[in-house]
């Protein structure tokens, strides 16, 4: 090997372990992933296998070519939507390096073998080599055409990575991003939702001999898939031939992709100022401006710097691809829900919904937010350094990012559940779900507080460097969202207990006890949040900077 692979190998491995140590959360969401997704990785890998075993030839290659496209896709296509599956480092930092760009990018492909998503999908490939009944020159075949896929694969997705970064720059591409990624999502799970109830009265030899379909013989994965089956039937010659074939197109993938890297390099230090615009010269008017006036008739009735915070949250709101993102994904959730209760009332089963199950949905409306509610500090980014420096009262910094935050879910939850009614045409207990959801969301962001403080998070993407996640971190979040939310629905608890009883069990009249006990509960626990959360964020302010910091 020579030396300069080496050493990315061990860089490598140094930063990996390096973000283990300084983030134990990441270390737990490492073996926390592991333990979920490799039975799933597994059971995908013996399914498929099996598949290849039984089925009869050509049906065995299309079933590889399937998954080999799969496969494809999901590399190429998730780097465009802001998730890059190749957990490298930043490779333009070692530009400076007397390394020629196309080697740290050649370095950088081979260490993306040990990534986590990597070491998932090859128990996929293992499976083509182990189910297809061949010889031993099958399998030394096969070994190589799935090698020469996988790195013209991840070839190909870090290229995609570099070219999509000038496009990065522009937040109108951001926000189409934020938009484009909960529908692909969207249309993943309609996909799914449909091709079940066909696929037994699906034509498969007609829809094998459509054109579209065929296409595919002539990418990456279509000759994959028919180098291994000619192999597999032992035509030897075809087999080579597409051998060849795929390592001329992966080695002119690589070749394109190092040119890339040299034009990055090279742009590097010109983009930056060419950035560099010269500030507009400011002019001074007399007066306060409409923005000033509005803003001193709202200090009038709320203290200056909860009225300052709420204005940069709501601006953030609308800027900030993130909301964006979000918002998207609570539509998302909504077509789920209509899929899962309205949909089901015209089926052939044929009963009405009861209006207990519209109880579900507004459950599970109710923990869509805990995204930006357990992270209220995360959309600061590293603007959150500048914010602490400010003699501001901590307590009120935070309930202007509440106030913000918790409307617009508020409001979010309200129209969607209002919505998912009227589709029903079903308003019983609407009035009912509308108060737990308001009372709800009330709890997950006194429990959000709390959380945001110990487990901050940075959530935006400032600059055109996409900024890399790993397995491990993605995971360690979700376990303490998970832990959050399991919280906050024992806090609840009471409130269901005050609005449930007298919907089913009790005369509606004890409602005019049960609401106030559960509102005066409710603002006791948003309270004492209040009360506990600034004394440790003065604590925790310097982990807080550092962790918003350490993901630039």
């Amino acid at each position: 090997m020579p030396s300069y692979l080496s050493l990315l190998f061990w860089l490598k491995w140094k930063l990996m372990f390096r973000g283990y140590q300084r983030n134990k959360m990441a270390m737990i969401g490492v073996i926390i992933a592991f333990l979920f997704f490799a039975p799933m990785a597994l059971g995908a890998a013996i399914g498929t296998g099996i598949g290849y075993r039984l089925l009869p030839a050509p049906f065995n290659e299309y079933l590889l070519r399937a998954v080999l496209f799969g496969i494809y896709c999901i590399w190429i296509f998730s780097p465009i939507i802001g998730f890059v599956l190749n957990e490298s480092y930043d490779i333009s930092r070692l530009f400076p390096y007397p390394v020629s760009p196309r080697q740290i990018f050649i370095g950088t492909i081979l260490s993306s073998f040990i990534d986590f998503p990597v070491l998932l999908a090859l128990p996929l490939f293992a499976a083509v080599v182990l189910g297809f009944p061949g010889s031993a020159q099958f399998v030394l075949l096969s070994a190589v055409v799935l090698a020469l896929f996988l790195f013209h694969t991840l070839a190909l997705s870090q290229a995609v990575v570099l070219a999509s970064a000038g496009a990065l720059r522009s937040r109108r591409w951001r926000d189409i991003m934020a938009v484009l990624s909960p529908l692909l999502a969207l249309g993943f799970y309609l996909l799914f939702q449909v091709v079940p109830r066909y696929m037994v009265k699906m034509d498969w030899h007609l829809m094998l001999d459509n054109p579209a379909w065929r296409w595919v013989n002539y990418l990456p994965p279509g000759l994959a898939a028919r180098a291994a089956g000619a192999a597999n039937q032992g035509t030897w010659l075809p087999a080579l031939g597409l051998l060849l074939l795929l390592a001329v197109i992966t080695a002119i993938t690589v070749y394109l992709a190092g040119y890339l890297v040299q034009l990055v390099s090279v742009g590097e230090g010109i983009s930056n100022q060419a950035r560099k615009r010269p500030a507009a010269p400011r002019q001074s008017t007399p007066g306060l401006a409409p923005a000033s006036l509005a803003a001193s008739r709202i200090n009038r009735w709320i203290p200056p710097v909860v009225a300052a915070v709420a204005g940069k949250e709501w601006k953030y709101l609308f800027r900030d691809p993130l909301f964006k993102a979000n918002l998207m994904q609570m539509i998302y959730m909504f077509v789920v829900l209509i899929f899962a209760f309205v949909l089901p009332r015209h089926t052939e089963y044929g009963m009405n919904l009861e209006p207990i199950m519209l109880w579900i949905p507004a459950g599970i409306l109710l923990f869509g937010g805990t995204t930006l509610a357990f992270n209220i500090f995360g959309t600061d980014g590293a603007a959150a350094a500048t914010l602490f420096l400010f003699p501001s009262s901590r307590r009120q910094i935070i309930i202007g990012k509440n106030l913000v935050l918790s409307l617009a879910n508020m409001a979010v939850n309200l129209g969607l559940l209002l919505l998912l009614h009227i589709l029903l045409r079903s308003f019983a207990h609407l009035w009912q779900q509308g108060v737990l959801l308001v009372m709800g969301a009330a709890i997950l962001t006194a429990t959000g507080n709390v959380i945001s403080v110990f487990f901050p998070t940075r959530m935006v993407m400032r600059g055109w460097r996409m900024q890399q996640q790993s397995a491990g971190k993605g995971c360690g979040r979700g376990l303490m969202s998970m832990l959050g939310t399991f919280c906050s629905t024992l806090l609840m608890l009471p409130v269901v207990t005050a609005i449930i009883v007298p919907t089913f069990w009790v005369h509606p009249a004890w409602f005019a006890l049960s609401l106030p006990l559960a509102a005066g509960y409710v603002i006791f626990l948003y309270v004492y949040s209040l009360q506990i959360t600034p004394d440790i964020l003065i604590k925790r302010e310097m982990e807080i900077m550092a962790t918003m910091l350490a993901e630039e």
